[in-house]
């Protein structure tokens, strides 16, 4: 059964209630590429500074308390904070791409100990399960080298501790990109509107985005059982010259081309590579603390505020999220952004201002009040 949510479900009003940065001031308050933040359930608040390479321990009220890690290479250190999250109630877990390894901390701070990947070449850390497992994904496969648009091929599975082998539950489609022939080279390109793919976990699921194109998220158990897949009977609408032009100009301002070279490149590419027949419905993919999967809404620009539709694993509608715009994105596709994290009541993450100073901020969300936003949405 396929349930057309509403056209225009009342988001959740996002009041301010916590503000953790400086422009300049304490050296604990003035973050740098922050990678994650979290809020623990005593209400306190973490936050992985991926230019120092520690974590930072803040009350709930936003003052600091003290730090834990730091750059370097042994028991306790980090050389990059790629993943920051919560296994179980207690127990932080960190890890760290260029080490390959995960380090638990527990909610003081304290070191508990660190245990090597093994099974897998390049990992992405997405979220914890309730079965005490992290999820995970990677890239697989030779990556496509002919001209034209091509979606790239992901596995993701689970670490179950302490061995930390990957163990593979299924296969999906990536993000898009293309490939032109730029000044006599075979290059990468972007494509406007360029249809995404995630992977997001929590609860006793992963939520599995393979193609923006088919408005579809596959939900697997931890046994690799597909469950169920959500469908959201939603219209979408060819992008107009138009529409086209906002969604580069403002792509184009997000990432800042380092170089007049590079610019041109993009520029090239943009040129080259047909936007898709419709605009995406969906981008990337969060768990709230409760297991229920928040989609975000594609954007129509980079500096759109970013709008979440959020609904539990069966496919019953929650809630319409909409936040202020400015959060922190790492790149053009999902697995480069800043994490955020979503609980019933309030959503925490990474803002930057004009100057580009990085700020943790906790919005509470009020309730929707519009009783036609609730009940039965997505499923199949």
């Amino acid at each position: 059964m396929i349930v057309r949510p509403p056209e225009r479900p009342q988001a959740s009003v996002a009041i301010l209630v916590t503000e953790i940065g400086v422009v300049s001031g304490a050296q604990e308050l003035e973050f740098s590429d922050v990678t994650g933040a979290l809020q623990l359930p005593d209400g306190r608040i973490v936050v992985a500074d991926g230019g120092t390479n520690e974590l930072r321990f803040f009350e709930a009220a936003g003052s600091f308390s003290q730090s834990a890690g730091h750059q370097g290479e042994g028991p306790g250190e980090f050389q990059r904070v790629d993943y920051l999250g919560l296994l179980g109630a207690d127990t932080l877990v960190v890890y760290d791409g260029r080490l390959r390894r995960l380090s638990l901390f527990n909610v003081t701070g304290r070191f508990l100990g660190s245990h090597a990947v093994s099974n897998v070449t390049l990992p992405y850390v997405v979220g914890s399960l309730d079965s005490g497992e992290l999820a995970a994904w990677q890239f697989y496969g030779p990556e496509q080298e002919g001209l034209g648009v091509h979606a790239a091929q992901v596995e993701f599975g689970t670490f179950a501790l302490p061995e930390a082998s990957f163990r593979v539950i299924g296969t999906a489609s990536g993000a898009e990109e293309a490939r032109v022939q730029y000044r006599g080279r075979l290059t990468r390109a972007f494509r406007p509107f360029s249809r995404e793919g995630d992977i997001a976990a929590g609860g006793e699921h992963m939520f599995v985005l393979t193609s923006s194109a088919d408005n579809r998220v596959r939900v697997y158990d931890t046994s690799g059982r597909l469950a169920r897949v959500l469908a959201i009977d939603f219209a979408r609408e060819a992008p107009t010259s138009a529409d086209v032009s906002a969604w580069v100009e403002s792509w184009m301002e997000e990432f800042q081309p380092p170089s007049e070279d590079v610019e041109d490149w993009w520029r090239f590419g943009f040129r080259e590579v047909s936007p898709p027949d419709s605009i995406p419905l969906l981008r990337s993919l969060e768990v709230d603390s409760e297991g229920n999967v928040c989609a975000e809404r594609y954007p129509l620009t980079w500096d759109s505020p970013a709008h979440y539709w959020c609904f539990t694993p069966d496919g019953f509608f929650v809630r319409s999220v909409e936040l202020p715009a400015g959060h922190v994105r790492r790149g053009p596709h999902p697995y480069w952004d800043t994490q955020l994290q979503f609980t019933p009541r309030h959503v925490l993450g990474v803002w930057a201002d004009d100057l580009g100073v990085e700020r943790v901020k906790v919005f509470e969300l009020r309730p929707a009040v519009n009783a036609a936003s609730t009940g039965e949405a997505f499923r199949e």
